[in-house]
Formats: structure tokens, sequence, C-alpha cells
């Protein structure tokens, strides 16, 4: 059960060890899925004072073990962000495919610091680069692109995750047998209760319906 999702932890994993960072310093993490959890989770191991911006109350007590967790509202959790008065953001992730986060939080950013992408962009037309780099130049920031996977990264997660670095467990919510991916999808899709990480179970368990972890 715990290396289930390794790839996906992967991206996680990549996403909190690509960004330079020194302990205390502060990074956001906007997002409260799967890879934003492990993306915290990683932030923190290396020392960094993380917060976790989401959605869903119940996906962000999950990672208050790790760090702070704050609901996004309308403004991507910036206005609750300020109000904790921290200080200057040294690393953010943005992991739920909305490039108006990077635009929002640059007046927070540290000179120098590192913005992390692992959301998915829907074509919305052309992109002038060069504008969009203009807003972001004087900053100083840079950029790092992590959804990809790597066999070195892949058994780094793997030791990380052996080693109880990184909590895989404590993000499944749901175990279907095989046999009812069908009602696994529709939980996904749906949301009809909350829902982190789901995983099917084979070969099938005995237990029909699916439980709770």
């Amino acid at each position: 059960m715990a290396y289930a999702g390794l790839v996906l932890t992967q991206v996680g994993f990549n996403c909190g060890t690509r960004p330079t960072i020194e302990s205390g310093q502060i990074a956001v993490v906007v997002g409260d899925g799967l890879v934003g959890q492990w993306a915290g989770q990683t932030l923190a191991q290396r020392g960094a004072n993380v917060v976790m911006i989401g959605r869903h109350a119940e996906r962000l007590a999950r990672f208050r073990p790790f760090g702070r967790a704050l609901l996004a509202g309308n403004d991507h959790g910036m206005s609750a962000l300020k109000a904790l008065a921290l200080g200057p953001v040294q690393a953010l992730v943005e992991t739920v495919g909305d490039v108006s986060v990077l635009s929002r939080h640059l007046p927070s950013m540290n000179r120098g610091g590192n913005m992390v992408v692992a959301g998915f962009y829907r074509p919305t037309g052309a992109v002038n680069l060069q504008e969009n780099l203009q807003a972001f130049r004087n900053s100083e920031l840079s950029f790092h692109l992590v959804s990809g996977a790597t066999r070195e990264r892949m058994d780094e997660t793997l030791r990380w995750v052996t080693e109880r670095k990184l909590d895989t467990i404590g993000c499944l919510t749901h175990c279907f047998p095989v046999e009812d991916a069908d009602k696994a999808w529709r939980l996904i899709q749906t949301k009809h209760e909350p829902v982190l990480g789901v995983v099917l179970d084979w070969p099938a368990s005995r237990q029909i319906g699916g439980s709770k972890f």
C-alpha cells in the first residue's frame, strides 16, 4: 500500500527537492492533493517552514503535522498568508494547474526565490513567453518544471518512504477491490464524500464496497 502511488509520490518529492531553500525559510504549497501533500512533506523534511494552501478542510487537516494549512478563499490564500506575517517566500509550489497562482503570489516572493510548477495547464491559446517572463525577471526567480520521472528519483523516493521520511499511508482515504474500480473512479470524479488517495486492491480483497483508512 505504501508504495502503490510511487510515481506520483516521486513527483511530490521532486517538487520538494528542486528549489534552493535553507532551514527556516518559507515554502508555500498551493494545492492539497497528493502531489501537494508530498511536496510539503519533503520541504518540511528539509527544514523549511511550510504553508499549504488548499480548498478541502479534511485534506488540510492531514497536512498539519508537517506545517501550517490555510483555506484558499478567492485569492489563492494570499490574504490568509499575509496575515501570518511570516516573511518572504523562498519557494512556491503550484500543483493545481492555475497559472494565475504564480502572478498572484509574486509580491510575496523572496528575491532569488523559486517557483515550482507541477500543475498541468489547459490550452487557452497562444502564450506570449516574452511578456510573461518580463513580469518575473526583476525578482530573479528560478522556475522548475517537475512532472517527469527518473529511475534515480524513484529509487530515492522509495528510500524516503521506507525510512518514513514521507508518509504515504496517511494520504490514503479509500481502498476498493479491483472489481469495484468503477465505484472508485466515480468517487474520484464526483467527490460525493471526502477523498484523497484511492487504492485498488489487487488481488481483490474480500470486503465489498470499499473501505476507509
